[in-house]
């Protein structure tokens, strides 16, 4: 017998072609799959080998053994009158095949969308009070205010879980019915708040519901004249009965805290109220404005000053001018509330947001934060801003835990999911990345921080380009051109090397744009990169001429190194090379150490901008290797796309980095 009619009585031929089509099927289901789970390339990698390597195995296996209706038998012994499987058998065993590998993925890989997580009989959401006062703002505010006081009180007693503000704001006049509010915000109970103010009267109306069954568990009416002391024994009223029925025991700290009297002025404490609302919306200056005049009408006032001290901080960071008067100021602002209240917990927090915002004194920013949290437990903003220090001093790990909690009292803060999404984009885990911008897009469809975010990080991760380019939004009215987000696009065009779009892209930015010194880079190194110097050299020039005018003024220490590795650049581009080597190594010569995120970047910038343009190839590949050498910043996969890698893409250096630190 011939070897083919061997082969094919032996049905080697047609388990071939059939195990290549299921293959491929099979691959494509995967491919799907694993796209929609938002898998990380090995997991096809790892299907697409086991579906090779089961080519030769299948065959070899098909030329020893059948499959018939009594089982695996050996060819020899096959009986040719009984009939082969059936077509539904043979798709059944396909189907078992497709089930498996859905099997697979399922359990190699994690769930994409962030579940709030499973209802404490503790817990509890302050839904936002109805305003049944007058339409005047004063109004609004002291409601707001009232809310937002109530809530605070109930997150310091430690033994509650209290969803914060951010969160439960998305409630106002919300049409959706408790049970589903309750499941969003994974809570058991919620109390709805009616205020009413009228001259120096006012009545609340507190409502306390099981989200579960839907049922009203209590209700009281609170009827006082308007004066500073009602106000406090009712906001203390308040909280002691809703911890009551939720059969909370109150330790004698608590309540004494409870039963504190920050003021005795209720122009004084309006004020605050309404300071509070814009300190919480970050619009520092007038935050600054309402807090000035609370400690104007009582200087005595600890919290406001604290307040105070913490809103200049922020005035401070924004970059609001002057900000030496705002440093000046939020200094100020803490020792006065020290000295009117030595032990205030908002002080400590006022002082580590200074240290944060303002010196950049990290370990002393973890100090105080540390000790605000003792008697602010149900903080979220407090365990932001201490996740926020911790990652920008390079400690991801205690960042994405210290946001995670933030996160179970603030689920619905979409800066909080933005934060911990950075967090873990820094440290190359896209899959945590996308779930956290997945979860900001189910909260926020209309999100226009996500796509930027997903451009930033993906170029830095090494994902696909025309993924990035299809996920990039638009230049319109509704987005903040210009920073990182006119540089982002920028680069997936280079990386693209699509030049002409770039041109075209940066034509069409708004003139202010277009006129910064970071702008004239951009054009000047897409011209080097078309091989025209002669159109890149005048915008190197005009940078320059930017630069060394702002490098002059001393400013802050980050932002000078910025400008100087800039102006190394620059300096680099229009052919002066000694003096660009020497920039670079000064602005690198200002690194901070408790923040790696800031030298990372100016590794980057020094290797690409100026001592490969230069040629110094050595001293550019032992930046990069520093540079690679923890996660934060860019993937080699990620900077091997750009073309400012060119002239060392064949260099020993280089080829040993990408041996180094490639994806194994």
């Amino acid at each position: 017998m011939s070897l083919f009619s061997e082969l094919n009585r032996r049905k080697v031929f047609r388990v071939a072609i059939g195990y290549v089509v299921a293959a491929w099927v099979i691959a494509q289901v995967a491919d799907l799959v694993a796209d929609t789970f938002l898998a990380p390339a090995w997991v096809m990698q790892m299907i697409v080998t086991l579906l090779v390597v089961g080519l030769p195995i299948s065959i070899i296996l098909s030329w020893v053994f059948d499959l018939t209706p009594d089982g695996i038998v050996r060819s020899l012994n096959v009986d040719t009158d009984k009939p082969a499987l059936s077509e539904g058998q043979a798709y059944s065993m396909l189907g078992a095949m497709f089930a498996m590998v859905a099997a697979v993925l399922y359990l190699i890989w994690p769930q994409t969308s962030l579940q709030p997580p499973e209802a404490e009989e503790n817990s509890i959401a302050v839904l936002p009070f109805v305003n049944d006062s007058a339409t005047a703002e004063d109004a609004e505010f002291f409601s707001e205010g009232m809310h937002d006081e109530l809530l605070t009180h109930l997150a310091d007693i430690g033994s509650l879980k209290v969803i914060s503000r951010t969160s439960v704001l998305a409630y106002r006049d919300t049409t959706k019915n408790m049970r589903q509010i309750g499941d969003e915000l994974g809570v058991v109970y919620l109390l709805e708040g009616r205020v009413q103010r009228a001259g120096d009267e006012l009545r609340i109306i507190l409502q306390l519901i099981d989200s579960k069954s839907d049922e009203h568990v209590w209700q009281e009416t609170y009827d006082r004249k308007l004066t500073a002391e009602n106000i406090f024994a009712l906001q203390a009223e308040m909280a002691t009965s809703v911890a009551t029925e939720l059969r909370q025991t109150l330790s004698p700290a608590i309540t004494a805290k409870l039963n504190e009297r920050p003021t005795q002025d209720t122009r004084a404490y309006d004020f605050y109220l309404s300071g509070n609302q814009y300190l919480k919306r970050r619009q520092a200056e007038l935050a600054v404005r309402q807090f000035g005049r609370a400690v104007e009408e009582d200087p005595t006032f600890a919290l406001a000053w604290a307040a105070l001290s913490r809103a200049h901080s922020r005035a401070y960071w924004d970059g609001i001018d002057p900000i030496d008067v705002h440093l000046d100021k939020a200094r100020d602002a803490v020792a006065t509330a020290f000295e009117l209240e030595p032990n205030l917990p908002e002080a400590h927090f006022a002082l580590g947001y200074f240290y944060m915002y303002v010196t950049r004194e990290h370990e002393k920013s973890l100090a105080e934060l540390a000790i605000a949290v003792r008697d602010m437990p149900g903080s979220s903003d407090l365990q932001e801003t201490i996740a926020e220090v911790q990652r920008r001093t390079g400690d991801f790990e205690a960042s994405i835990a210290t946001a995670g909690r933030a996160i179970e009292l603030d689920p619905r803060n979409t800066r909080l999911l933005e934060q911990q999404a950075t967090s873990y984009a820094h440290i190359h885990d896209p899959v945590q990345f996308h779930r956290h911008l997945d979860r900001i897009l189910e909260i926020e469809p209309d999100s226009v921080a996500v796509p930027g975010l997903r451009l930033r990080y993906g170029l830095r991760l090494g994902e696909d380009l025309a993924e990035l380019r299809r996920r990039a939004q638009p230049a319109d009215s509704t987005i903040k051109i210009g920073g990182s987000w006119t540089y982002d696009h920028w680069l997936l065009g280079i990386f693209e090397r699509d030049y002409d779009g770039v041109i075209k892209f940066l034509d069409e930015l708004p003139d202010a744009i277009r006129r910064s010194s970071g702008t004239a880079l951009e054009y000047a190194h897409v011209y080097e990169l078309t091989g025209q110097p002669e159109l890149a050299q005048p915008y190197f020039e005009k940078a320059r001429a930017v630069l060394e005018q702002q490098v002059a003024d001393p400013g802050l220490p980050v932002a000078r190194s910025r400008r100087l590795m800039l102006l190394a650049m620059a300096t680099a581009g229009v052919g002066d090379l000694d003096d660009a080597r020497r920039f670079a190594e000064e602005s690198m010569a200002m690194r901070f150490p408790d923040e790696p995120i800031v030298t990372k970047e100016l590794l980057y910038h020094a290797a690409l901008g100026v001592f490969i343009r230069s040629g110094d190839y050595d001293r550019a590949i032992e930046l990069l290797d520093e540079h690679f050498a923890t996660p934060v910043g860019w993937t080699i996969e990620g900077l091997s796309r750009n073309p400012q890698i060119d002239p060392i893409r064949d260099h020993p250096g280089w080829l040993a980095l990408v041996e180094k630190y490639g994806r194994q």
